[in-house]
């Protein structure tokens, strides 16, 4: 058994917890739990358009490792609009949401005061969120550079992986642990083609992390945990959404 990072333990269901959450898919400390808060909001608007989709955040500077993998007819070239509030929202707090001072804009989506966010934020979010309704995945870079759009995974199931481990969020409430004996899964229990070409992603590219939405609403975040070696697969993370 282990736990991935620092957020072994979750006591309630509410969106703070859910960002903290997502922050363990990025692996720099100084601003992954922004990021986390902010891939939240993303995440919301990808559902709220009901088509499904899917999030790439990848962590990678090399392009050719991404392009062994992943195919973008609508390229970007790395679209800045939501970037630069992260960076706006990291240089507003002192480090990260376990300190003292965080940023007005999480505050308040975190509280559910949605109309107090800042409007251009809202509005970058809302168009990078459109770009999930086209058919294929969204890419961003891991401080939300839009790299592009309809992306196509195209790996092929590796040979030997081992089974992800999957819970729900639900029932983290009782502790943030996945024990390989209990959560283990076939990938084709995890849904469609969608989840399972995510699943086959990270496996493959490690430093890949994928959120999916299914078009019925469901949400599942899938990131590779190094000290359980095994990728994870967080499901139903709209429970702490609506």
């Amino acid at each position: 058994m282990f736990t991935p990072g620092h957020y072994h333990q979750a006591h309630a269901l509410d969106p703070s917890h859910l960002a903290g959450l997502l922050a363990e898919m990025l692996p720099d400390v100084k601003k992954r739990h922004i990021v986390g808060c902010v891939l939240l909001m993303l995440a919301h608007e990808m559902r709220s358009h009901r088509r499904g989709g899917a999030i790439i955040v990848w962590t990678a500077n090399n392009k050719e490792d991404w392009e062994e993998s992943i195919k973008i007819p609508h390229p970007l070239s790395r679209y800045q609009g939501l970037a630069e509030h992260v960076r706006r929202l990291v240089a507003e707090a002192s480090t990260d949401l376990d300190r003292d001072k965080v940023p007005a804009d999480i505050w308040n989506y975190l509280a559910g005061r949605h109309s107090a966010i800042n409007p251009e934020l809202l509005e970058q979010l809302m168009t990078v969120g459109r770009l999930t309704a086209v058919d294929g995945a969204l890419l961003v870079s891991d401080n939300l550079e839009v790299i592009g759009y309809g992306a196509k995974i195209t790996v092929k199931p590796p040979e030997n992986a081992s089974q992800p481990l999957v819970r729900k969020v639900p029932d983290v409430i009782s502790g943030w642990i996945f024990d390989p004996e209990k959560h283990a899964r076939n990938v084709s229990e995890l849904g469609g083609t969608r989840h399972q070409s995510a699943c086959h992603l990270v496996t493959k590219h490690n430093n890949a992390s994928v959120i999916v939405c299914s078009q019925d609403g469901p949400l599942s975040a899938m990131w590779f945990i190094p000290n359980g070696g095994r990728v994870v697969v967080l499901q139903q993370l709209e429970a702490m959404m609506d």
